[in-house]
C-alpha cells in the first residue's frame, strides 16, 4: 500500500514538472517572437494615438510629426508647458504618426536608378522642359535668379531665387525601400563644397548622406532641375561642443561637382573687410523642421537684419528662464521685419546680405545654429554663426581640398 501511494506521488509529481516545463518552453518561444512592427518601428510596447495612426514617444523621438527614424536632434533641449500636453496625457509625451510605407508607384525605378548612378559616383539630375540656362548668365557668387512663381504663403521664395540653398538628408532602407529624411539647410560656396552647422552631421554617417540643389517644396516629389548628390566627407569643426552649440560650423565635402547654373550657383562669403550697415536688408532663407500643418514646406526669406547683443540676450534669457545665458562671441541674433514671422528654419540654413557695394550680390553672413522660440510659443531671437569669424577656417580647408579660395569671393580669379 505504502509503495503503491509513493508511485501516486511521483507519478503526480512528474506531471506537475511536465506541465512547467512545458509552460516555461512557451513562454520562451513567445518572448523570442518579435514585437509588432509597423514601418520598420516596434510599436507593440507603445500606446496607440491618433485613431490608431500614431504612438505616444517621448518629443525627442518625433520629428516632423513622424517617428524619428534617423535619430536627428534625438539631444535637443525641451522648453514644455500644461499646454503640450495631448491625448496621450503624460509630460513629455506626444502622439506621433507612424513612419509611412506608402511609396509612389514609379518610385522603384527612380530609386534604383538613384542608386546605380550614386555607385558610379555620378551626380543625380532630373529632366526638365524648360528653356536652357541663359547664356548670358553670370557666374559671379552671390547672384540671384529671379524666377516668377505663384506664392501661396506669405514669404515664400521664387524658384531658384536663392540658388546656393541646400537641402541636406539622410537615407535609410526599410523593407528595401529608400526614405530619405530632411535634417538641415546648408549653403554651397563651392561646386564641390557645402557649409552648414556641425549639429547637423555631429557623430552621422557619411555614407547616409546626401544634398539636394535646386529644390523649392520638399513635400513635391521631383523638381525641374534638381541635382541630389552623395556626401563625400565631413569636416566639422575641431572646437564644436554640442551643449553649447560653441563652433557650430562644418563643411560638406560633395563626391560630385554640383552642375552651377541659374537652379544652382555659390554664395560669396563676406571677411571682416566687407561691412554691413545697422540697416541692411537680409533674409534668412531655408526650410522648416516643423513645418506648419496642411502647408507645403517650402523655402521661404524672411525679412531680417542683425539684433543687438543686449536685445538678443535679453529675449532668449526671459524665455528659457536661464538668467546667466551669455551670447556666444563668435554668434549673432536676427530680428524680423514682418508682423507675422514663421516657424523657425532649420539649423544650417543662411542668413544672407547684399553687398553693401555690389547690387544684387549676396554675402552668407551667418548659418542658423539654434532658436529657443519653438514657432510661436516664445518671443526669442533666433541664434546664427557669425561667418566672418570663421573665414580664416573655411579657407583653410578648402585650400587643403585643392580648390581655390576665389570660387567664392566677387570676381572670381579663374574658374573652370
Amino acid at each position: 500500500m505504502a509503495f503503491s501511494l509513493r508511485i501516486g506521488i511521483r507519478t503526480t509529481d512528474s506531471k506537475r514538472c511536465l506541465v512547467l516545463v512545458v509552460l516555461v518552453m512557451l513562454l520562451t518561444v513567445l518572448a523570442c517572437l518579435p514585437p509588432s512592427v509597423e514601418g520598420n518601428f516596434p510599436v507593440g510596447k507603445f500606446r496607440r494615438c491618433n485613431n490608431n495612426k500614431g504612438i505616444c514617444v517621448s518629443r525627442e523621438q518625433c520629428l516632423n510629426g513622424q517617428i524619428n527614424t534617423v535619430g536627428h536632434m534625438q539631444i535637443e533641449p525641451r522648453l514644455l508647458n500644461d499646454d503640450d500636453i495631448d491625448e496621450c496625457d503624460v509630460y513629455g509625451m506626444q502622439c506621433c504618426n507612424l513612419p509611412s510605407t506608402n511609396v509612389p508607384a514609379d518610385s522603384d525605378e527612380e530609386e534604383q536608378e538613384e542608386e546605380e548612378k550614386e555607385k558610379k559616383g555620378g551626380t543625380v539630375t532630373t529632366t526638365t522642359t524648360e528653356e536652357p540656362d541663359d547664356p548670358d548668365w553670370s557666374r559671379q557668387c552671390g547672384q540671384r535668379t529671379d524666377v516668377t512663381e505663384r506664392a501661396d504663403q506669405d514669404g515664400e521664395t521664387n524658384r531658384f531665387e536663392f540658388p546656393w540653398s541646400v537641402a541636406l538628408f539622410s537615407k535609410a532602407q526599410f523593407f528595401g525601400k529608400v526614405r530619405k529624411e530632411f535634417l538641415c539647410g546648408g549653403t554651397l560656396i563651392d561646386d564641390y563644397l557645402v557649409l552648414t552647422a556641425a549639429r547637423c552631421v555631429n557623430q552621422k554617417d557619411r555614407n547616409t548622406l546626401v544634398v539636394q540643389l535646386g529644390r523649392w517644396d520638399l513635400d513635391a516629389g521631383k523638381e525641374s532641375r534638381m541635382q541630389e548628390i552623395a556626401v563625400e566627407e565631413l569636416i566639422i569643426h575641431r572646437g564644436y561642443v554640442l551643449s553649447s552649440h560653441r563652433h557650430n560650423v562644418a563643411l560638406l565635402v560633395l563626391a560630385n561637382g554640383a552642375q552651377l547654373g541659374r537652379a544652382a550657383n555659390r554664395v560669396c562669403l563676406p571677411d571682416h573687410s566687407v561691412q554691413f550697415g545697422p540697416d541692411t536688408l537680409c533674409y534668412v532663407v531655408g526650410w522648416s523642421n516643423s513645418p506648419s500643418p496642411n502647408t507645403s514646406n517650402r523655402q521661404l526669406k524672411l525679412r531680417s537684419m542683425v539684433a543687438p547683443v543686449q536685445e538678443c540676450t535679453a529675449t532668449i534669457r526671459r524665455s528659457t528662464g536661464a538668467w546667466d545665458f551669455r551670447l556666444l562671441s563668435e554668434n549673432i541674433c536676427t530680428t524680423y521685419l514682418d508682423d507675422t514671422v514663421p516657424c523657425e528654419r532649420a539649423p544650417g540654413s543662411g542668413f544672407v546680405c547684399e553687398s553693401p557695394t555690389l547690387p544684387g550680390q549676396y554675402f552668407l553672413v551667418g548659418i542658423a545654429s539654434y532658436a529657443v522660440r519653438q514657432c510661436h510659443k516664445y518671443r526669442a531671437h533666433d541664434v546664427f554663426v557669425h561667418v566672418p569669424d570663421y573665414i580664416e577656417w573655411v579657407d583653410g580647408h578648402v585650400v587643403n581640398q585643392s580648390r581655390q579660395t576665389s570660387f567664392y569671393r566677387p570676381d572670381p580669379i579663374s574658374f573652370d
